[in-house]
């Protein structure tokens, strides 16, 4: 089930998901679908999300979920601890037992959600963000008023990692560019990977994992990947999938 809305503005039948033909196709930049058949659990799961983070301005990530779901949550209060967060995910990803090359590209994806979250969200007094071009190695407190959570939810047939802060200063733009670059072509190739580049949540969007984002803006944002509890590389490619940049307009 397609959950149906006003901000729903292109729908495509093509999987994996190809972002790039979608926007030729449709002449639309924003909200992409993609949806086949799947299990009444999964159907469910899905459906809930897409109405939940379409129509709430705040939610909680593990209202996504069934009561019967896995939750856990860290809270971050230090740049350092991010490695917290990837042993975390790295051990959720490892008692599904997905196979190597989605799992390395799920790892990258949530690694860029953190280093969004840490470096590229805060912004100042004048809007302007102040921690960009700081070194993503470099160690330090956050400020008392910062709030960082990353939330793990393990389902039946489904799962899901979510990385939100209170800055609320995520670009849709910005996003959907990255999500729509050429990585693989010769022209991408040989130029050097920068942080929060993109390129982790355009690999796993192009292994046919699912990705939504609600901001509220100057008050939150929420970056979230779902995934199928499936092994192989072709199971997760032919999974349901979809990507939602959802939230209340600045």
């Amino acid at each position: 089930r397609l959950t149906t809305s006003a901000s729903v503005v292109a729908l495509t039948d093509s999987h994996p998901l190809d972002i790039n033909k979608a926007i030729k196709t449709s002449g639309y930049l924003f909200h992409h679908f993609v949806t086949r058949a799947t299990s009444e659990y999964a159907a469910a799961a899905y459906s809930k999300a897409f109405s939940i983070v379409l129509s709430a301005n705040n939610f909680q990530f593990d209202a996504l979920f069934r009561a019967e779901t896995t939750v856990g949550q860290i809270k971050l209060n230090r740049s350092d601890e991010k490695q917290t967060v990837s042993l975390a995910a790295e051990k959720l990803v490892s008692s599904i037992g997905i196979e190597s090359r989605v799992a390395s590209r799920l790892a990258r994806a949530i690694d860029e959600l953190v280093m969004n979250a840490i470096f590229d969200a805060p912004r100042d007094n004048l809007g302007l963000p102040f921690r960009r071009r700081l070194d993503r190695k470099a160690v330090f407190k956050f400020e008392s008023t910062e709030l960082i959570r990353v939330g793990f939810a393990k389902g039946q047939e489904v799962s899901g990692i979510c990385v939100g802060d209170n800055w609320g200063s995520m670009d849709y733009s910005e996003v959907f560019s990255y999500l729509v670059q050429d990585f693989e072509s010769a022209e991408y190739q040989g130029t050097k990977y920068e942080p929060g580049a993109g390129l982790g949540l355009y690999g796993v969007v192009k292994s046919g994992v699912s990705l939504a984002f609600h901001v509220v803006p100057r008050q939150s944002t929420q970056g979230m990947i779902f995934f199928a509890n499936a092994k192989s590389n072709k199971a997760h490619k032919s999974a349901f999938q979809f990507v939602i940049m959802a939230g209340t307009v600045d």
